[in-house]
């Protein structure tokens, strides 16, 4: 836009609206500013500023990357321990972002996990006590079945000795009768 200013003084103009911003921007000169080079010193400052800004976000965008990146890392190498069946691990990101609801969440897995190996194990314990009930009953009833084969054998001889005597004593009560039948 070409203008006169109420000094007299002929300008130009640029208005624009930025609606990612949601602003106007505005910047008016003299034909003597943009005949003496202002516009270009204005260039020259804009790329300057912008170069400096690009190099302080790319510093801080690296410094950022380091943090989280040893966040992760620190992560990573605790999960690895418990990978190697260490469940006495805490991880420790106590942020309230994505990392530290994963912390969270990994927590609660190794803690579960804890319980039910110590459930596992209690288990374990039960079922060799019970196990080790079974073999001492066992032994118990293969003792017991040897003193039934013990009491049975001994019976059997008594009662062969018994019948020995009944046939002893009936064949005296034989002769008795034949001698005194004569």
């Amino acid at each position: 836009i070409e203008y006169t200013s109420s000094s007299g003084v002929e300008k130009l103009a640029a208005l624009e609206f930025y609606e990612k911003w949601g602003v106007w921007l505005g910047v008016g000169m003299s034909n003597d500013d943009i005949l003496g080079g202002l516009d270009k010193k204005i260039r020259s400052q804009a790329l300057i500023t912008g170069g400096i800004a690009l190099l302080v976000g790319c510093f801080f965008s690296f410094i950022l990357v380091r943090i989280i990146n040893g966040r992760v890392q620190s992560i990573a190498d605790i999960a690895r321990k418990v990978g190697e069946g260490d469940y006495r691990v805490e991880f420790n990101v106590k942020s309230q972002d994505a990392l530290g609801s994963l912390s969270n969440s990994l927590n609660e897995m190794v803690a579960s996990s804890k319980e039910m190996l110590g459930q596992i194990n209690q288990s374990s314990v039960s079922l060799a006590s019970s196990a080790t009930e079974l073999s001492a009953i066992s032994d118990q009833l293969v003792n017991n079945a040897d003193q039934t084969t013990s009491v049975a054998k001994d019976s059997a001889s008594r009662a062969d000795e018994v019948s020995r005597n009944m046939d002893s004593v009936a064949a005296a009560s034989e002769e008795s009768t034949t001698n005194l039948n004569m």
